[in-house]
């Protein structure tokens, strides 16, 4: 039936039922893309992509056991994963590079002191797991304060205009390498009065100090400790990552092979031992042998002298 056919009470009540209905629809369209929003923002939060990750890399002599999208732990938490496994080229010295990302804040737990990664067994399958461990002393290895250079006019400049708030990104050593300062130590202890003549026998390259405002920080990781040059290492954004000294235990397949190995090496010994104890065995037997002819051999004599004696 056409529409203009019907009565103006049915049209009224067609037309509240289609509001009703696309009201109805709008709702539960709505709830759907909130929901499915909701759904994706606590995936982002459980996998951490608002915060901030850490790159790290490690050089191994074997990648057996480990693949990427592997898990990181510390502590006993899964802290990160393995994002790149890659052999190196043929003359360099290592044999694999492992590059790892570690989330907030655990990246926040790894120290120049005491920090290395673990790569070890988890399982009979020649499965490996890298494991991270907490530093206890040091330098920070990975920053997210701004780390700059200036001369040491400017830096004065800094400390002046703001008291408190500049301090080292670099340890200053003097010609025979002593440490004179080290990182995190404020401008005004380094430039204080009573410091003029430690400073006067600093050695420093073109007359410039690493520094830091403590301050600013970034959403993102922007320098690294260099240990052969003792100052912070400005970051590139997504092309540098900081390295980590590598303790690797050998896969369980090398493990057992090697036992192997010992117990091979160990058997010639251990038939020899055989042997031994088989020829004192066959001794025994003989010897028992013997003194039960001797013991039948003796009995009428024995027999004879109890006679006698009664």
């Amino acid at each position: 039936m056409p529409l203009q056919d019907l009565t103006p009470q049915l049209r009224t009540r067609l037309s509240r039922m289609e509001r009703a209905v696309g009201w109805f629809v709008f709702l539960a369209t709505a709830l759907l893309l909130f929901g499915f929003g909701y759904y994706i923002y606590q995936r982002a939060q459980s996998k951490g992509w608002f915060k901030i990750k850490a790159p790290f890399h490690i050089y191994l002599q074997s990648s057996a056991g480990l693949k990427v999208g592997d898990d990181v732990v510390m502590m006993g938490f899964a802290v990160g994963n393995i994002t790149l496994i890659h052999a190196m080229e043929p003359r360099d010295p290592n044999n694999v590079r492992v590059e790892f990302e570690i989330r907030e804040p655990y990246f926040r737990y790894i120290w120049s002191g005491g920090s290395v990664a673990k790569v070890t067994a988890a399982g009979f399958l020649n499965q490996r797991q890298l494991e991270v461990m907490r530093g206890t002393n040091g330098y920070a290895v990975v920053v997210t304060q701004p780390v700059s250079i200036h001369t040491l006019a400017d830096a004065k400049q800094l400390m002046a205009g703001a008291p408190g708030q500049w301090q080292l990104a670099q340890e200053i050593l003097d010609v025979n390498s002593n440490l004179l300062f080290q990182a995190y130590d404020h401008l005004e202890k380094v430039f204080s009065e009573t410091n003029a003549a430690v400073f006067a026998e600093a050695n420093l390259v073109s007359n410039s100090i690493y520094i830091y405002d403590n301050k600013v920080n970034q959403n993102r990781i922007v320098a690294s400790w260099d240990t052969r040059y003792h100052h912070y290492k400005i970051f590139t954004p997504g092309h540098d990552s900081a390295w980590l000294p590598a303790v690797e235990s050998p896969a369980v397949s090398d493990q057992l092979q090697a036992m192997v190995a010992q117990v091979q090496a160990a058997l010639p010994g251990i038939l020899s031992l055989t042997n031994k104890i088989s020829a004192v065995l066959d001794n025994a037997v003989n010897v028992t042998s013997n003194l039960n002819t001797t013991i039948v051999a003796a009995q009428p004599l024995m027999t004879d002298e109890l006679r006698r004696h009664q």
